[in-house]
């Protein structure tokens, strides 16, 4: 925030009489009047300090927090945030606050994954660690010292709390966070919240469809805003067939709508990355999406995994 100039002083001119004038005061109080037009004095300030001393960084938008859980093995909770972020008009120009919030199916997504001891994916689920599915409420506070405070509710009477440092980059945070209140879970452990690019790539692989064939599958992912996402698939095999699904995107996790064979289906889906342990492409990045058939979306059904090839050295 630009610093805002300072009023100069109001002089009582009257008290400029002949003894002001023998003791030099008058020299002194217009130096202190230069000092607070030139250089803002302390002096003369009004006491609110210095203004960009707290500017609130802007840190809205799409984020996953990963809670690593110490009570259950392997188990992490993916929070999917569409982050929001409170603001005021000041000084004519929107400036962030410190208030943070996600609420809704569309602002915070839990999606739980089970891993190998090597770090592997080898489960995915849409629900938390204590079992919760649907999107909850996350509230916070962020200061102009990059100091985070969240809590987050998961819909279930499950509380948690964490406080972290926020990165000067913006974009990484990491911490602990504790139970506050509960239904019968216990959970606690550690976390790390980053913030996630778009959705993009092209990724292939075998897809369960609907009718309970499994064909191969390419799917063409592409985000239009930080909400919208939309999925070209090209099936082939026992089903050659397109398919388009458009729909939403949380963080990472993504829900789209389509047709297939004149009925209409639906799908959630994850992305994720892994690093390969083994073969040709051993320590490069893998980039995945986890699909389950939502048609039903009491009864969530694997499709399968799709991963962007990765040409051979």
């Amino acid at each position: 925030m630009p610093r805002q100039p300072l009023p100069p002083p109001i002089l009582d001119l009257a008290m400029q009489d002949d003894d002001l004038m023998r003791n030099g005061s008058t020299k002194a109080v217009w130096a202190l009047l230069l000092g607070c037009l030139l250089a803002a004095w302390p002096a003369c300030s009004s006491g609110k300090g210095d203004p960009s001393a707290a500017v609130i960084p802007k840190i809205s938008g799409s984020w996953e927090l990963v809670a690593t859980s110490s009570q259950v093995p392997g188990f992490q909770t993916g929070l999917e945030i569409n982050l929001q972020q409170g603001q005021i008009f000041a000084d004519g120009n929107f400036q962030e606050t410190g208030q943070l919030s996600a609420a809704g199916m569309q602002q915070v997504v839990a999606v739980g994954t089970q891993l190998d001891p090597a770090g592997n994916i080898t489960s995915v689920s849409f629900s938390g660690a204590c079992g919760t599915a649907g999107g909850g409420a996350l509230n916070g506070t962020l200061d102009a010292n990059y100091n985070v405070k969240l809590s987050y509710n998961d819909g279930g009477g499950n509380v948690f709390s964490a406080a972290t440092l926020l990165s000067s980059d913006l974009k990484t945070m990491a911490g602990t966070y504790t139970l506050q209140s509960t239904s019968g879970c216990t959970d606690s452990g550690t976390f790390t919240g980053t913030q996630v690019s778009k959705l993009s790539g092209t990724y292939t692989g075998q897809l369960i469809l609907p009718d309970g064939t499994t064909d191969n599958a390419s799917a063409t992912l592409s985000e239009s805003s930080a909400t919208k996402f939309s999925a070209n698939l090209i099936i082939s095999g026992t089903d050659n067939t397109s398919l388009t699904l458009s729909g939403v995107v949380t963080g990472n996790a993504f829900s789209g709508q389509g047709t297939f064979q004149s009925s209409s289906v639906a799908y959630y889906g994850y992305f994720y990355q892994t690093i390969i342990e083994s073969g040709i492409n051993q320590g490069l990045t893998q980039s995945s999406i986890y699909l389950v058939d939502a048609s039903d979306p009491n009864i969530l059904v694997p499709a399968g995994t799709l991963t962007i090839p990765i040409p051979p050295p």
